[in-house]
């Protein structure tokens, strides 16, 4: 199965980098406004929580129904 570094590196950024990066910059603007609501906070935890899923490739090599192989097969 064959899955580019391209691909995987563009999802990486848009489902994790993306979203802390978003956060941590809303973050340290709340702080240099000196808003209220960090008043009292020592430390933040960032964590990024996605829905979507990495995307994967079907197999190359299909098995027939009932066959051993390494993939479930879908019919």
């Amino acid at each position: 199965m064959f899955v580019s570094k391209e691909s995987i590196e563009n999802d990486t950024a848009r489902m994790v980098i993306q979203p802390l990066t978003q956060l941590h910059d809303r973050l340290k603007e709340l702080k240099e406004m000196n808003h209220d609501i960090l008043q009292g906070v020592d430390e933040i935890y960032l964590m990024a929580v996605t829905l979507g899923e990495f995307p994967t490739s079907t197999p190359l090599r299909r098995y027939p129904k009932g066959a051993a192989g390494p993939f479930s097969n879908p019919d």
